[in-house]
């Protein structure tokens, strides 16, 4: 797909920002990776340019999702395809015993009987209504005392599950989520840039775009280093086009938005204007012509 290209090409020129110590571009490039493809690996080259530009919260919040989002990938074992490879198979072992299932209770045989005498047929006695009704009932059982809780926890050695984050979910994995609360007592203390910037990263991982514009502008409010601008510049922009302010514009105005972007390179955001274009009730030559950008975008037809 065009978008990972894009990605790892971003990855790469990060790394090597990194390495000529030019941590601003290192920021914005390694971020825009991040966030085309989340991986671990991803998220370590992301701490690693946090921890030299100087921001060691940032640093090892992302070492610590780095770690969390490490797939651990298990390989099924393969049957048998050869008849070489079923006779290698390992015989079971000798001490295996085999259950055997219950069998059913048989019915009791008739007594021997002669040939003049009438055949003895099985027939199972009949419950009297009646006998239930006069059967004594039983006693209700005595309701045990309930212990108190501060009782029942002396002796016992109950400890609360501690709930995993779930790596197939990255905002309840995110250390930046669980630390949500802390970070805002953090923030009222000493609001930095770096703080603002952990509160801005965590509205967004949870999709609350309107604290996350909002702490984000406080990050470049505070930043004196300048170096986290670029990169929240660029998130910047991409909230305001995921928070559709094109609803205003006409299809023509969005056929050049979407050539200038697929122009630029952004190929994510070009995919969007396009496919707008496609959901309105426009013109079939505004259809055909957002088409014929998608198919630029992905040439090999694979989206």
């Amino acid at each position: 797909m065009a978008s990972d290209t894009t990605g790892a090409s971003s990855a790469s020129l990060g790394q090597a920002a990194i390495r000529e110590r030019n941590y601003g571009t290192a920021l914005q490039l390694l971020r825009r990776a991040y966030r085309g493809d989340p991986s671990a690996e991803n998220a370590r080259w992301l701490a690693t340019a946090y921890e030299e530009a100087g921001y060691t919260q940032l640093a090892s919040l992302y070492r610590e999702l780095s770690q969390e989002r490490k797939e651990i990938q298990f390989q099924a074992p393969k049957p048998p395809s050869t008849l070489e490879q079923l006779k290698q198979l390992p015989a079971e072992p000798p001490d295996r015993k085999t259950i055997p299932l219950p069998q059913p209770i048989p019915r009791p045989t008739p007594p021997p009987t002669p040939s003049d005498q009438p055949i003895w047929v099985y027939k199972p006695t009949p419950i009297d209504p009646k006998s239930i009704s006069r059967q004594t009932p039983l006693r209700p059982q005595k309701t045990e005392s309930a212990v108190s809780p501060e009782k029942s926890g002396e002796g016992s050695t109950y400890l609360p599950v501690q709930h995993a984050p779930d790596l197939n979910n990255p905002q309840q994995g995110s250390p930046f989520a669980r630390r949500l609360n802390q970070l805002h007592r953090q923030f009222k203390d000493e609001p930095t840039a770096e703080l603002a910037l952990q509160l801005a990263e965590a509205y967004d991982e949870q999709n609350n775009l309107k604290e996350a514009q909002r702490y984000y502008r406080e990050v470049l409010d505070r930043d004196q280093s300048l170096l986290l601008r670029p990169m929240v510049q660029e998130r910047l922009e991409e909230l305001r086009q995921i928070q559709d302010p094109t609803a205003d514009l006409s299809v023509q105005n969005l056929l050049k938005l979407g050539a200038k972007l697929e122009q630029d390179g952004e190929v994510a955001r070009a995919e969007q204007v396009y496919r707008k274009i496609l959901k309105m009730d426009a013109p079939l030559d505004a259809h055909a012509a957002a088409r014929k950008g998608l198919n630029r975008l992905y040439p090999d037809g694979k989206r």
